[in-house]
């Protein structure tokens, strides 16, 4: 399936026999050094520390200030944040730590003796490992330097050169590759085992698929890549899978759930010559006949029936067939005569028939004669011609046909600007080709950096990526793409949450990183769904991540690759985000929302869109506080009164009507309010208001209630029970929580997250102590998590913090008591964003300094950089 079809980390390196006895006799000199009393406590060379005895891994810190020696050329100067990188399971060979370091005598120069005993620390160890040695080789000037294209070893000495790659696949999320030692090694996503490590861990660098009798899968000369399982194809035509099973994609006819372990695909007649995985189907060409495996719900394994089938059936009608490629529940050959066939899934045309009638057996694409290369992706498919030019067809919703048009195709049209194709290859919604001079171009969905262009932009027509010589063929996934180069090398692009990348990096930051992208002087920030925006001390607003729905206020839907200036505002006091819209409030009490309006969110009278704030809220002249929901906006008037709008269906509004509305609407009964929060969720949204005497109210919907024991929506505010001393209240999905005079929090409503704070996981009608907060300066709720600002500058959260961390606790685990949001301080204020499980982020502003960022940033909603291009770890 063509999709689901610097410095870092190095890769876990397989040694033969005598890399082993060197690794175990590093080994034994690393258990001598632990017991050297010398090095239990903390070692300094010339002032600088070298290794903190307080960190709980004993790491070994070369500050940045520490000198080098006389003797040396190679300076000690490596920052300790470099160290930081390296948490993780994946950690490289030697970590610098006292307890590994050993005694290189033949290297003096890279050496420092402390209390007679030495420890080796070459500069090139922790940051170039399987890396290229030499001057500038990694960022830096490593010594010695390695020859002939040699990389640096774990003990600092010089290694061979991996074996260049000979293949490539990318599956959904996942990624793999054939080594010319035949070898197979995995990257990504490995929910399902599909990396082939004996593991369920994601990998942000490549590891070795370990077959049958734990010996490294070898003799493999092809490999393809699923949705959640792999296959590779070995110099005997014998096809081993691994991974995900529950459509019988395996082909061995086990029926378990999930296999670790590559099997045998069993029942093919003779050696295969050609491997092509689906969404959760696989299929190989044996001679001119085709045999096909796993999920038929479509008719995708080409039998005539759509039952599924865990060993390969013979595709009917086919024995001349010469080339494959599968898509997520399709397929296509092409035949001796030129020609295509496709069948399958056809519900967007992906099989050029011109209809969507889905197709159990094989059908001619009309109008080709002349195909040498197939791909598919998701719902399309795309030829290569003799000639060099290309035709797509199918499903063109992001313009991954590459006709300069969003309009699907039932038959074949000509992908405009491209005349001389040498290769093609496909992603979920996007398309890539290599031209004759080894340039890659690509077009399609764009929103995860997956074209290689260096932005978030989807792309009608083919367009130039980063790559422009060396690329010998190119591969799509979900969303990311990753080319072969002349030098037996991997590089990829796009998102990394998984790390499928390979580059050592994701997409995930469950630690806060600084917003490198956004400037200094942003006073405040808002987070909506996948973007964010900053308010300056000069009022004007800047906004990064998604913008699909034009919420970031620059006049287009093209997400962008760093910050923009939202147009027309310079005066802005105040700043909110929803789910994708944002707002403003200004100087003199108006209002201006833009992005979505489905629901009249953006206040304007209307329900249209909006790409820039120029239309006012209708009405309100004299807020003097606002506050955004997932798809509600509420203003805090002068007077104490309250309005709100957009959606309304579950009494979000709290005007009494269970309805949307496209301009505010009073709140019944509140009339003297001080400070506003809106919190919500894709289906609902709720409110609550503080009352001048400290007493919170709360209207709408919130599955755990309002907070006055009752569990139903209320289309008029009640009152929260128990509560009379507030000084501020903050709403999330469906829970809300509030601060009193003393820095305690307390939360009421839905706890399955965590979110509550009391220790359980349990949803609470009315209001409970958050354990182990004191002293907080303000709140922020986002979807399933709180967190809470103190007084100190610093930032606890709690609550849900899957998959990316959102917590910034440096883990990925959920936390029903507070945790440290980790390096997190000096704060004034705090964001988290709407959003409910599956994504989400937070972000802290700080004086005099870029705000703090952490959790999903895939669609770069953490205002950092991401590389262009990155080079998979450990391939050359």
């Amino acid at each position: 399936m063509a999709w689901a079809a610097g410095c870092g980390e190095g890769p876990v390196v397989e040694e033969d026999a005598a890399g082993e006895d060197a690794g175990a006799s590093r080994e034994e000199d690393a258990r001598a050094s632990r017991d050297d009393a010398s090095l239990d406590a903390t070692v300094a060379h010339d002032g600088a520390v070298l290794r903190d005895a307080a960190r709980p891994d004993g790491a070994v810190l070369l500050d940045a200030s520490a000198s080098s020696d006389a003797s040396s050329d190679v300076a000690l100067a490596v920052d300790a944040t470099v160290l930081d990188a390296w948490d993780g399971p994946d950690t490289a060979p030697e970590e610098m730590d006292a307890a590994t370091s050993v005694d290189d005598a033949s290297r003096p120069d890279a050496a420092v003796t402390v209390d007679a005993a030495t420890v080796s620390i070459d500069a090139c160890v922790p940051r170039c490992t399987g890396r290229e040695c030499g001057p500038d080789g990694c960022g830096g000037t490593c010594a010695p330097g390695c020859s002939g294209g040699a990389l640096c070893a774990g003990d600092g000495t010089c290694g061979p050169a991996p074996p260049p790659v000979r293949d490539l696949a990318l599956g959904d999320q996942h990624a793999c590759a054939v080594r010319a030692d035949r070898t197979v090694v995995c990257w990504g996503r490995n929910t399902f085992a599909n990396l082939g490590d004996r593991t369920t861990t994601d990998r942000a660098a490549p590891v070795s698929v370990i077959g049958p009798f734990d010996v490294i899968l070898g003799d493999a000369t092809e490999v393809a890549a699923g949705n959640g399982f792999s296959c590779a194809r070995q110099s005997s035509g014998e096809v081993r899978c691994w991974g995900a099973n529950d459509a019988g994609q395996l082909g061995d006819g086990s029926g378990v759930a999930m296999g670790s372990i590559p099997t045998r695909v069993l029942g093919l007649p003779s050696p295969s010559l050609e491997l092509v995985l689906g969404d959760a189907f696989g299929c190989a060409r044996v001679a001119g006949a085709v045999y096909c495996w796993g999920s038929n719900t479509d008719g995708q394994l080409g039998d005539g029936s759509t039952t599924d089938r865990a060993r390969p059936v013979a595709v009917r009608l086919l024995d001349d067939a010469t080339s494959l490629a599968a898509g997520a529940g399709h397929a296509c050959a092409i035949r001796a005569t030129g020609t295509v066939a496709c069948w399958g899934d056809n519900a967007s045309g992906a099989l050029g028939d011109g209809t969507t009638i889905d197709r159990h057996t094989p059908t001619p694409v009309p109008g080709i004669t002349d195909a040498i290369e197939l791909a598919a992706g998701r719902t399309h498919t795309c030829a290569r011609h003799r000639d060099g030019h290309l035709s797509c067809w199918g499903s063109s919703l992001h313009g991954q046909l590459g006709d300069g048009t969003t309009t699907s195709r039932l038959a074949p049209t000509r992908v405009t600007g491209i005349t001389d194709a040498i290769t093609l290859g496909l992603g979920r919604d996007h398309s890539c080709a290599i031209t004759r001079t080894g340039a890659v171009w690509c077009w399609g969905w764009g929103d995860a950096l997956q074209l290689g262009d260096g932005t978030r932009t989807t792309r009608l027509v083919a367009t130039p990526t980063r790559i422009t010589s060396g690329a010998i063929s190119v591969r799509g996934g979900r969303d990311a793409t990753c080319v072969r180069t002349t030098s037996g090398g991997v590089q990829c692009w796009g998102d990394a949450v998984h790390g499928q990348r390979g580059d050592g990096t994701t997409s995930t930051h469950a630690t806060a990183v600084s917003a490198v992208l956004v400037d200094r002087d942003v006073v405040a920030v808002a987070t909506g769904h996948d973007h964010s925006c900053g308010l300056r001390a000069s009022g004007a607003i800047e906004c990064w991540g998604d913008n699909a729905f034009a919420q970031l206020g620059d006049g287009t839907q093209e997400t962008p690759i760093g910050v923009v200036d939202v147009l027309g505002i310079v005066d802005a006091v105040e700043i909110g985000a929803g789910y994708r819209h944002t707002c403003a409030r200004r100087t003199g009490g108006t209002v201006r929302c833009w992005g979505s309006g489905l629901h009249g969110q953006l206040g304007t009278g209307d329900l249209a869109n909006r790409a820039t704030p120029d239309t006012d809220v209708v009405g309100l002249t004299d807020a003097t506080q606002i506050a955004i929901g997932w798809s509600v906006g509420c203003a805090l008037r002068a007077s104490g009164a309250v309005v709100c709008w957009g959606r309304g269906s579950d009494g979000e509004l709290g005007n009494g009507v269970a309805s949307d509305a496209m301009a505010p609407v009073p709140v019944t009964g509140v009339a003297d309010a001080t400070q506003i929060a809106v919190g919500g969720d894709p289906s609902h949204d709720h409110a609550c208001a503080r009352r001048a005497t400290g007493a919170i109210v709360c209207w709408g919907t919130a599955i755990g209630g309002l907070g006055d024991g009752a569990t139903s929506s209320r289309a008029t505010p009640v009152t929260v029970s128990g509560l009379a001393d507030a000084l501020e209240v903050s709403a999330g999905g469906s829970h809300s929580c509030a601060r009193r005079p003393t820095g305690a929090v307390l939360c009421w409503g839905l706890g399955i997250g965590g979110q509550i704070g009391d220790g359980s996981w349990m949803t609470r009608p009315t209001p409970v102590s958050v354990s182990g907060v004191a002293d907080a300066a303000s709140l922020a709720l986002g979807g399933d998590r709180s967190c809470a600002r103190r007084r100190d500058g610093s930032v606890a959260c709690w609550g849900d913090a899957s998959p990316f961390g959102t917590l910034g606790h440096g883990a990925l685990t959920d936390s029903n008591l507070p945790v440290a949001a980790l390096g997190v301080s000096a704060t004034t204020q705090l964001a988290v964003s709407p959003i409910t499980t599956l994504t989400g982020h937070a972000c802290a502003a700080r004086l005099d300094a870029p705000p703090l960022c952490w959790g999903d940033d895939q669609r770069g909603q953490l205002g950092i950089e991401e590389p262009p291009v990155s080079n998979v770890l450990g391939l050359p």
